[in-house]
């Protein structure tokens, strides 16, 4: 027999703890490549060159992507921080694809300004919240409400700002136009 290779006809019994680890671990990785991995590329690769060599490779590659998809979380954190960027309301237009969200970041690095009028526009966002326009800009930054809208949305939170106001100074008026 090969060195490496398990005799079939042999029973289970009469086989070595390694050897029936070796063919557990075996098992487990071949179920992996079955049922694990759903890119086809590299499903296809492993099949074509199931080496030692290529399992290093994978192994490599791995580790790096995971390294650049950690560096890459902090520096998204540090991003969002800093321009108090809500990750949902920016990744939900791309449509949930990393090629939507690739043309999102090429579209904002193509027009500069968008940054400088959100940080602007962040400068003032705590104003207009103790305002009482906390929900409308709520409803600007989640997409909730449509840019032509956006002149109703302001006419019906100054009313409701004014009712609030008038209310809270007259508070014989609330009891009034209960009845």
């Amino acid at each position: 027999m090969v060195r490496g290779q398990i005799d079939l006809l042999v029973a289970p019994e009469r086989l070595d703890d390694a050897t029936v680890v070796a063919a557990e671990h075996t098992l487990a990785l071949a179920r992996a490549i079955e049922e694990g991995i759903e890119n086809d590329i590299l499903r296809d690769a492993i099949h074509r060159n199931p080496s030692s060599a290529m399992f290093a490779s994978i192994r490599q590659l791995g580790e790096q992507l995971t390294s650049a998809w950690r560096t890459h979380v902090e520096r998204r954190d540090q991003f969002a921080a800093a321009t108090e960027l809500h990750l949902d309301a920016w990744q939900r237009p791309a449509g949930a694809t990393l090629d939507g969200l690739i043309a999102r970041n090429q579209a904002a690095l193509d027009n500069p300004d968008w940054l400088s009028n959100w940080l602007d526009y962040v400068r003032v966002r705590y104003q207009v919240e103790a305002i009482g326009f906390g929900r409308l800009a709520g409803a600007l930054e989640r997409g909730g409400l449509a840019h032509n809208a956006i002149d109703a949305g302001d006419k019906l939170a100054v009313n409701d700002l004014l009712a609030r106001q008038i209310l809270k100074e007259i508070r014989g008026l609330a009891r009034m136009a209960l009845t």
